[in-house]
């Protein structure tokens, strides 16, 4: 790990620190520390290629474990694939339905500040200073 990778992670350490009774907080702090190793393959790629290093991931996590497969699951698997499997052609209908979902997200929150707004105006434009006798 670089020492942008150490700062990284113990952010995202200190950041879900106050999550951690949540099961999901282990698994938010994993996927984090998988992309970072999965910046670092990048780098290795650069220098000796895809097929190279993916091949050299596989094996390491064969050896790793007495028996063999049990080193390629979770993260070390995905890393793998990742490098060695072919990418798939982006799909044009996953990127509407993703603008469409944001397009109104941002219309509920939109309408949520409105209503709240709406509901605070008597009380925020109260005018403190003036006490009826």
């Amino acid at each position: 790990m670089r020492a942008g990778d150490t700062i990284v992670a113990a952010a995202a350490a200190l950041l879900v620190a106050p999550l951690r009774p949540l099961p999901a907080a282990d698994d938010l702090y994993e996927c984090v520390r998988r992309h970072l190793e999965a910046l670092a393959d990048d780098e290795a790629v650069r220098a000796h290629g895809r097929e190279t290093v993916g091949r050299a991931l596989g094996r390491l996590a064969l050896e790793a474990f007495p028996a063999a497969g049990l080193g390629a699951t979770g993260a070390c698997l995905w890393r793998v694939k990742r490098l060695l499997a072919p990418n798939p052609a982006p799909v044009r209908r996953d990127h509407w339905v993703m603008a469409v979902m944001v397009l109104v997200m941002a219309a509920m929150l939109l309408w949520t500040g409105a209503e709240s707004a709406n509901a605070l105006g008597p009380v925020a434009g109260a005018d403190f200073c003036s006490i009826p006798a």
